[in-house]
């Protein structure tokens, strides 16, 4: 099955959302220059999908042109740090995660420093991330995976988007709370990822929400965990890992809206107005929730205290964790 074919019927949604107008957030912008909307990582998943989504919601409320640029690599790190050296007019933004503003930082040097290079402007979206194993595999808890794993003398796969993403944070954090073998295996994305255990070239994937709610509900894949402190709405008899006697586990996944820093106030402001309609848009709400996704935005001063209380979090939850690459 190619994720393509998942996505065709949302995209086709898109373009029936009913957007809210607004005016121009100062002299000269927006221009008549494309807004550059960069994503840092591979197509096909899930911030490609929401900087589409983002796309067509914010062409029709700045009636602006608004393009996607896929810059992957790195984790997340070579998109950001393009739009880090972008110019700060407002044209250059970036649909970052949490990987790349909250989490590389916290495991290891990055060329730049989230907190001062970046504008946050709004969330997008949160979403769990879930455990979730091939539909043939033959274990359906955490129990029953650990087990699995302490019989296979060299250990059981898993597949991530990449070194430092939050799939390959997220198993590692597992492994390091119950002790088994677990062996990564980066990919180029999480498509890519979650493609593999389909294939069954790995055996488990932490995956978001949002990637892979219709292939369990086609059953190809079994989710065995939440990987929130609460179940998700969407899975509710799914239970969390951390109620399947792991303790201290506890990882959401967050989509923003960044820009450069030096990018006007006016500009953010307008930009924040637009992301807060998009989460209050009954159509986008309803696309979220088919992929476990929930619509979220705050404000600029929210979001940057969000994020300056997530490094010093995952500082210290990551503080003595030994990670594999």
């Amino acid at each position: 099955m190619k994720r393509a074919h998942i996505f065709l019927p949302i995209f086709a949604t898109l373009t029936m959302l009913t957007f809210v107008s607004g005016g121009v957030a100062g002299d000269g912008w927006p221009s008549t220059q494309p807004i550059h909307l960069i994503v840092p990582y591979a197509a096909g998943g899930n911030a490609d999908f929401v900087a589409r989504t983002t796309a067509n919601f914010m062409a029709q409320a700045l009636n602006a042109q608004v393009i996607v640029e896929n810059r992957s690599g790195a984790g997340g790190i070579i998109g950001t740090q393009a739009v880090i050296r972008a110019p700060a007019d407002g044209n250059w933004l970036c649909i970052c995660g949490i990987g790349s503003i909250s989490v590389a930082p916290a495991m290891e040097s990055v060329p730049y420093d989230p907190l001062k290079d970046l504008a946050p402007v709004s969330l997008i979206n949160t979403s769990p991330l879930i455990m979730i194993v091939n539909g043939k595999s033959p274990v359906s808890t955490v129990a029953e995976f650990i087990a699995w794993a302490k019989s296979k003398g060299a250990g059981l796969t898993y597949g991530s988007s990449g070194v430092g993403r939050l799939m390959h944070i997220a198993a590692e954090v597992f492994r390091n709370r119950t002790g088994i073998n677990l062996i990564h295996v980066p990919y180029r994305g999480s498509g890519l990822a979650t493609n593999a255990l389909m294939a069954g070239e790995v055996d488990v994937v932490f995956a978001l929400a949002s990637d892979v709610m219709s292939l369990i509900q086609a059953n190809v894949f079994r989710p065995i965990g939440i990987t929130t402190a609460q179940r998700s709405p969407y899975l509710p008899d799914v239970r969390t890992i951390m109620e399947q006697n792991v303790p201290d586990y506890d990882l959401t996944s967050w989509i923003g809206l960044f820009a450069p820093t030096g990018v006007p106030k006016p500009i953010i402001n307008r930009l924040a107005s637009v992301m807060a309609d998009m989460a209050e848009n009954p159509e986008t709400q309803r696309i979220d929730a088919d992929f476990g996704a929930t619509a979220k935005s705050n404000s600029p001063e929210q979001f940057a205290a969000q994020l300056r209380s997530e490094a010093s979090r995952w500082k210290d939850y990551l503080s003595g964790l030994e990670v594999k690459k």
